[in-house]
């Protein structure tokens, strides 16, 4: 029960999280919905529906007088019954008879559309519309039927319910079966459409809308067995603790990065979660002789480990330390992205123990210095010479930050681990699979022939809203 409710309870925050950051999505897709569905309904030609009604007499029983009706609503739908009535309408305008969705001659006119005529329709297509438009049912438990047609002509509507009642009447009368059927109700022109309702169909465009917000909801979500809790991961790592870090709202161009927030909103809830993580590495790493190296990975490919190690790594540099950020991914690029930095092409064959800082960029915005660019470590022994780079780092930096491939790389691993101090496992919020989680957490403490603090962090959470507090003014405050 305590796990339903938990899930119950982030479900809703996630709900009203992505309501909140999404709201211009949400209104301008339901305003959308809406908007179109009226204007259908205004510019479409509406379609008029006429009733006729067939008053059956009682007879001596009930149960006789019900399977008769049964029976003349049987014979009132055979195709000739629509047949007969065709042929005494005769020809109609094909405009009027037919019920398609077609623009009214007002908005042709003021889109400057010449309306085109489409003639006289032949008996056998007037047949063939009275088969699609004309219905026959049964009025509740009254011995009446009612013959309904519709048409984009009101009388012409009218005209076709009482055709097919009195070809359904000429009928009975010829094979001498319609002694007590009579006529008891013959259709008038409708004052009022059918179709379609402007208000009818802008609640059903709402409806529509709201549907489709649901699904983008469910499908913003991620895959149902994701990690959605920061208990859940640290039960699934096996980690006392777990740390958070929210989503922005915002989405970043080319040559920035959510890291930017360090500098331009110091006092989000994003930077407040990276502080969170330096304290916890600082007083994790408190023993630590030597310049530690922090590794953060993850599970799986695009949960934020770029962005996690940039924005540490200012952190770190905020704190007053010497920081080294090392792209270790492979060359994936997504670190010089991130910093509007030209490439410098350089290969881990050519980066040595004394050649890395020349090798080294500037942050931007920051003093953190950055070596990127680099092929994957595993191509021409460049796991060894990422190695001694390790090592020589520690002598001229306080902090090494590693932006790692993910754990799934397990020769990576094998080579850096015993360099790491401390590893960063990201996993992101209603992505990440437990299955991979758990693999990720074996495959770092598999490489690591010591045991190092592994610090899970549950990245991109949705935010709810954040109501404000009504506070009292003080009674000392004057105007």
């Amino acid at each position: 029960m305590l796990r339903v409710k938990n899930m119950a309870g982030v479900w809703k925050n996630f709900a009203v999280g992505f309501l909140v950051r999404h709201y211009r999505a949400v209104l301008g897709c339901l305003s959308l919905s809406v908007f179109l569905a009226f204007a259908g309904a205004c510019l479409l030609r509406p379609v008029y529906s006429a009733t006729a009604l067939l008053l059956l007499e009682p007879g001596a029983s009930e149960s006789t007088d019900t399977a008769r009706l049964l029976a003349e609503l049987e014979l009132l739908r055979q195709p000739v019954v629509y047949a007969r009535a065709a042929a005494q309408i005769g020809l109609l305008d094909r405009d009027d008879l037919s019920i398609a969705l077609r623009l009214r001659d007002e908005a042709l006119a003021f889109f400057h559309v010449p309306r085109v005529a489409d003639g006289m329709a032949s008996v056998e297509e007037t047949a063939r519309e009275i088969t699609r438009s004309v219905t026959a049912e049964r009025l509740g438990l009254a011995p009446i039927i009612a013959v309904t047609a519709r048409a984009g002509c009101p009388d012409v509507a009218a005209a076709i319910a009482n055709a097919v009642a009195g070809a359904h009447l000429g009928l009975q009368q010829e094979a001498r079966s319609a002694g007590a059927l009579r006529l008891a109700a013959p259709a008038l022109p409708p004052a009022e459409r059918y179709g379609p309702a402007a208000m009818e169909t802008a609640l059903w465009g709402l409806g529509a809308g709201s549907l489709l917000v649901l699904f983008g909801l469910v499908f913003a979500a991620g895959p149902l067995g994701s990690v959605r809790s920061k208990q859940a991961l640290a039960r699934i790592v096996g980690a006392p603790f777990t740390l958070g870090l929210p989503q922005l709202a915002k989405r970043c161009s080319e040559g920035a990065s959510h890291a930017d927030a360090l500098a331009e909103t110091p006092d989000s809830p994003f930077c407040e979660g990276i502080l969170a993580l330096r304290m916890t590495l600082s007083r994790s790493l408190a023993t630590e002789k030597a310049s530690p190296v922090i590794a953060v990975t993850s599970a799986q490919v695009g949960e934020g480990k770029t962005t996690t190690a940039l924005a540490l790594a200012r952190a770190l540099d905020r704190a007053g330390q010497r920081v080294l950020l090392i792209d270790a991914n492979g060359g994936s690029g997504g670190l010089r992205r991130c910093l509007d930095v030209p490439s410098a092409g350089q290969k881990w064959a050519e980066v040595d123990e004394g050649t890395f800082l020349a090798a080294t960029h500037r942050d931007p915005i920051s003093r953190v210095s950055v070596l990127l660019d680099l092929e994957r470590p595993s191509a021409s022994g460049g796991r060894r010479r990422l190695a001694s780079v390790l090592r020589a780092a520690r002598f001229s930096f306080d902090v090494v930050v590693l932006d790692m491939p993910p754990a799934s790389r397990s020769a990576d691993l094998a080579e850096l681990m015993p360099q790491v101090s401390a590893a960063v496992l990201l996993a992101r919020w209603g992505r990440t699979e437990p299955e991979n989680l758990a693999e990720a957490a074996h495959a770092i403490r598999a490489a690591q022939s010591g045991v190092i603090p592994i610090i899970p962090v549950l990245a991109q959470m949705p935010t709810a809203i954040q109501r404000r507090v009504r506070r009292q003014r003080p009674a000392y405050v004057t105007e």
